[in-house]
């Protein structure tokens, strides 16, 4: 299951770099046609997309992917300036997370304390 994981913090890499490669698009057209006094709605709602969503949910998904792996949590953070959405995290090691649901939860929460 460790895989699916893999895939989906590739996906969400991919779709960062997507993102940004529109936004540059349209930064590129609004400067071409003398309109980037302020950007427009698109390039801010991408923009926003890209930052909060996608890289907060990246952050979830490499967090359980190092807890599965059996990393501790502080040689993947080793200075952060906001906690993690800890619910986020747990939600992805119980969908991908292999064996007893009770154990993993169990032991993720022990892992979570030890941060």
């Amino acid at each position: 299951m460790k895989a699916y994981l893999k895939v989906k913090i590739m996906s969400l890499a991919a779709e960062a770099r997507i993102i940004r490669k529109l936004q540059n698009r349209r930064a590129a057209y609004l400067v071409a046609k003398h309109l980037a006094k302020g950007l427009d709605r698109e390039w801010s709602g991408l923009h926003a997309h890209r930052r909060f969503d996608v890289r907060c949910e990246t952050r979830s998904a490499h967090l359980a992917y190092g807890f599965l792996r059996g990393r501790p949590y502080r040689a993947m953070e080793a200075k952060c300036w906001q906690g993690p959405d800890w619910k986020r995290v747990q939600q992805l090691v119980e969908k991908f997370g292999e064996g007893d649901r009770r154990e993993l939860v169990q032991k993720f929460a022990e892992w979570k304390d030890a941060a």
